[in-house]
């Protein structure tokens, strides 16, 4: 069997393009593939289960680009990528099209995500979007206000977007969170309104006052750290 072993990228690109870029058959494949010795790995230190390794050959050559999902329909292979496969994906489009001189900003679709992902954790309702000053609403009645920043290699600021009428009293808790270049979350912390007045800094030019999501947050008395709950709630 040794004659036929191949390299484990060579041989997931082989299946993507045979599978038409079906993530979860082309997974098995290479489950199948392991397990017949036609594909093998020079270690195994962690004991990684062959279905969680296919998994993340798969996510590196997505991250990375050398797997050929260009063939096929786009919308069917989009299909086939987890979420945040797909955000990924989002972050290198957005770069292709600010070197092409297209869009300037770096944040989209931070906002949406953010709140997505408290919600999703914490089960909390999501206010509609003509609600003033708060964007989702915990069972227990707690409002809650919910800013993502992502951290680019071109901007690395930590303020989130603007806090408009703070002490109109619009809600109770600012739930923010930090993503990296591709979407994957850094930190995330649930910060009392009190705090967040104290810390902040008011902006004439704008009405509204900025606050940066800073290390020390997360070791301030009251913030709660939530990273592992909004890591969890990632599809």
């Amino acid at each position: 069997m040794t004659g036929n072993v191949v390299t484990q990228r060579d041989y997931m690109r082989k299946l993507a393009v045979e599978l038409g870029g079906d993530k979860s058959k082309v997974c098995a494949a290479y489950v199948q593939a392991e397990i017949d010795g036609i594909v093998l790995r020079k270690r195994n230190a962690d004991d990684t289960r062959p279905e969680d390794y296919a998994t993340a050959l798969w996510a590196d050559g997505v991250r990375k680009g050398w797997l050929p999902l260009e063939d096929g329909p786009a919308t069917d292979r989009m299909k086939s990528l987890s979420v945040a496969e797909l955000l990924v994906l989002h972050a290198q489009i957005g770069e292709e099209l600010r070197d092409r001189g297209v869009v300037r900003s770096a944040n989209n679709p931070t906002g949406d995500l953010a709140k997505y992902l408290f919600c999703r954790a914490f089960g909390w309702r999501q206010a509609p979007n003509s609600e003033r000053g708060y964007d989702a609403i915990g069972t227990d009645g707690t409002r809650y206000q919910i800013k993502g920043r992502r951290i680019h290699r071109r901007n690395k600021s930590r303020q989130l977007s603007a806090i408009r009428d703070i002490e109109g009293g619009h809600f109770d808790v600012l739930a923010g969170v930090l993503f990296d270049d591709d979407f994957n979350v850094v930190k995330a912390a649930l910060i009392p309104i009190a705090f967040v007045v104290e810390r902040s800094t008011y902006i004439a030019h704008t009405n509204s006052n900025k606050f940066m999501l800073r290390d020390d947050v997360w070791t301030t008395p009251g913030v709660r750290d939530v990273t592992a709950e909004i890591v969890a709630a990632m599809p």
